[in-house]
């Protein structure tokens, strides 16, 4: 690009400050790499999260909070009204080029589960006045069904740079399981599998890693299968602990029923994790990655990776490079 282009985003949430590491990490090392181009200014409007209105600067970005707080109607029509307001005032005090709104404007990412047909606002939409970007196959195949709209496939990435480096640790815990403890996770799969794989293997040891409208539910079905020497609640913990678990691990079991691209599969692989998963995201089949239509092909899985002679290498699949200099290209191609 020849000149400097002023590019308004806007989301659900964004980090509150440098402190905050669990608010939407792809979106924040996403917005950081961009933010160092010379010839990029960014600002961020985030509506619901940080919770209370504030203006704010993270990292030289200037941040608008609508503190909105997943209110809802009719308050939230008065938090959209507000976002407009802060983005007129944007653009007067220098025009805006580009709006790229997340999660369902000039270009559009597809993040999360707005891609369902149950989004009853997609019938509202005229797709024909902005782009729309999916993050996988499955995402823009499911969109397409629904809108025939989706215009493009940007993988999103991950930065080496940011995240710690994979160290050669031993990885005492067999299964880890990432991710809210909602119903679209499935985490309630996820503990029957385990007990199923507990007959054939009565040491197994496995994570939970997040927090949840069915935290209590999913540790009751945990005492129940008397499953609590097997499996351990970590709670809600920052990234970088995350990553500390993962690489202390094995396999990676997910088993959730819907994901637009799946962020933990790509940080999975850069830490050496094998992977157990539904088809959802960028899920594919190989050696590393078993992808399954059932419990028992996963536990059937589960038992013969932990019998193998696994091989923990780091894969970066997706690096973060690659996704800022495919949606430069984009922004581009809007001149």
């Amino acid at each position: 690009m020849t000149s400097r282009k002023h590019i308004v985003i806007i989301t659900p949430g964004f980090p509150a400050n440098e402190n905050d590491t669990t608010c939407i990490p792809p979106l924040r090392d996403f917005v950081q790499l961009l933010s160092a181009k010379d010839d990029i200014k960014i600002s961020i409007i985030s509506i619901q999260y940080p919770e209370e209105k504030s203006n704010y600067r993270w990292r030289n970005i200037d941040v608008y909070s609508c503190g909105g707080n997943d209110a809802i109607f009719p308050i939230r029509f008065l938090i959209w009204r507000e976002a407009v307001k802060i983005f007129n005032e944007i653009n007067k005090e220098l025009k805006v080029d580009i709006i790229h709104s997340f999660f369902l404007s000039d270009i559009n990412t597809m993040m999360g589960k707005e891609v369902k047909e149950s989004n009853w606002y997609l019938r509202f939409i005229n797709f024909n006045k902005f782009k729309v970007i999916s993050l996988s196959k499955p995402q823009k195949e499911l969109f397409n069904r629904i809108t025939n709209s989706v215009s493009s496939i940007i993988p999103w990435g991950l930065d080496k740079n940011l995240i710690p480096p994979l160290t050669n640790t031993e990885r005492k815990i067999d299964i880890i399981g990432v991710g809210s403890l909602t119903s679209l996770k499935n985490f309630s799969s996820f503990i029957n599998i385990i007990a199923k794989v507990k007959y054939s293997k009565p040491d197994i040891r496995c994570i939970l890693i997040g927090d949840g409208p069915l935290k209590n539910k999913l540790i009751k079905q945990v005492e129940d299968l008397k499953l609590e020497s097997h499996i351990t609640f970590a709670g809600s913990i920052p990234r970088d602990k995350v990553f500390e678990y993962m690489m202390k691990s094995k396999i990676l079991l997910h088993t959730s029923t819907f994901e637009s691209f799946g962020m933990v599969f790509i940080e999975a692989m850069y830490y050496g994790l094998y992977m157990i998963s539904n088809y959802v995201g960028i899920a594919e089949p190989s050696n590393r990655w078993k992808v399954c239509k059932s419990e028992n092909e996963m536990v059937n899985d589960i038992l013969q990776l932990l019998s193998s002679n696994l091989k923990h290498d780091s894969v970066l699949q997706y690096p973060m490079e690659n996704t800022v200099e495919s949606y430069l290209n984009f922004y581009s191609s809007l001149d």
